[in-house]
């Protein structure tokens, strides 16, 4: 299946199949019921139900051949330096995540018939950006925690882990200034743009080491919560937090084969999952629908 459809887009497909083909069938109006849809999934147990994503205009538009083509381009513009290429230590990805300090809750457990509370919304929405940047052999660089401060406590300073870059910002985002001054001017780096709104196909960081370390992050901040009275992280002990997953015997690895999965170490858009990359409904197959269709308990 080149594409994924909602119960009620394949059903749809399946009436207009049969009318257009004038087969008859003991379906009312020719079309499938809930009956059907959960045989045809026992007749094909490579499919099942999963809740659909988002995915921006932009990054639908997402072409295999374009991103081929980008993988034939960056070593015509790097010229002499595309040598690097090969060398998984002068291979690195770099982009920043923010850690919020009190992450959606879970489920709790309470009181029967009483509200269980854990912490208020405003809370819910204070987040800490970090940018890191890793090679293609899973070693990570210092990396840059930004804090929302006009001078940075000497608390935090001194709490970071031997090596962790602690900056600020008026909003605790990364600017251009931070970015710049701390990676680039002082280090000489070239800098190497990613396909243009394909980074959920080709950036290590965001296909396989940002989703585990969010998950990590949201266990340690519950359990820090529970060992601290109720008390949500504080920001001199976000780095030292974080660096527990970088060092983490699992991470290397898990870094190493995201590179290769992504093709940007080896270097090869034939390691690239292309699979990913939305494929567009035809208009003579389906007529158009949400993605998410916002009607279905009568199928599901």
């Amino acid at each position: 299946m080149g594409f994924a459809m909602s119960v009620v887009q394949l059903l749809n497909t399946v009436q207009k199949y049969l009318n257009s083909n004038n087969i008859k069938t003991q379906f009312t109006n020719n079309r499938p019921a809930k009956g059907w849809f959960y045989a045809f999934l026992r007749r094909h147990e490579q499919l099942s139900q999963k809740r659909g994503e988002y995915l921006n205009r932009a990054r639908g538009e997402v072409t295999e051949k374009a991103i081929r083509d980008w993988f034939t381009e960056i070593p015509e513009l790097l010229g002499e330096n595309a040598q690097y290429l090969n060398d998984s230590m002068r291979v690195f990805n770099m982009d920043e995540s923010g850690f919020q300090l009190s992450p959606k809750p879970s489920l709790l457990i309470g009181e029967r018939g009483k509200n269980t509370y854990k912490e208020s919304a405003q809370s819910n929405k204070k987040s800490i950006t970090t940018l890191f940047a890793v090679n293609g052999s899973g070693t990570f660089a210092p990396p840059l925690t930004i804090f929302k401060y006009v001078r940075l406590p000497n608390r935090i300073i001194n709490t970071a882990p031997s090596g962790w870059s602690i900056g600020k910002s008026e909003n605790g985002w990364i600017t251009a200034e931070c970015f710049f001054d701390e990676f680039c001017t002082k280090n000489g780096i070239i800098l190497v743009a990613l396909f243009p709104n394909a980074t959920h196909i080709l950036q290590p960081l965001d296909v396989t080491v940002f989703g585990p370390m969010k998950a990590k992050w949201k266990s340690l901040c519950r359990q820090w919560r529970i060992d601290h009275e109720g008390q949500e992280i504080s920001n001199e002990n976000v780095p030292e937090a974080l660096n527990s997953f970088l060092i983490d015997s699992s991470m290397a690895n898990n870094v190493k084969s995201s590179f290769k999965n992504t093709g940007i170490f080896p270097f090869d858009a034939n390691s690239v999952d292309y699979t990913k990359i939305v494929q567009r409904l035809s208009e003579s197959t389906v007529a158009p629908t949400p993605y998410l269709e916002e009607n279905q308990s009568s199928v599901t």
